[in-house]
């Protein structure tokens, strides 16, 4: 189930518009485009819409995750 805008400006700012995998901060670190770099990641893709398995990610982050769990994350990585 897709998420709604409010949902994930709610996930951004829970977590401080920073990815939670890198520590990109999404304030700093680009200019007024900034937001558009910034997902709301499923930490398991399996495990639904619950806030606990949503964090803000990077666009990089994001893609290299891709689908894989989160435990997984870092052999992704290399």
């Amino acid at each position: 189930m897709r998420l709604s805008y409010q949902e994930k400006i709610r996930i951004f700012r829970r977590d401080p518009f920073r990815c939670q995998y890198c520590g990109l901060d999404g304030t700093k670190d680009f200019d007024t485009w900034h937001y558009a770099n910034l997902n709301v990641d499923h930490i398991d893709p399996r495990a639904g819409n619950d806030d606990s398995n949503l964090v803000t990610a990077c666009c990089t982050c994001n893609l290299i995750k891709g689908a894989h769990p989160c435990k997984t994350f870092e052999n992704v990585k290399e």
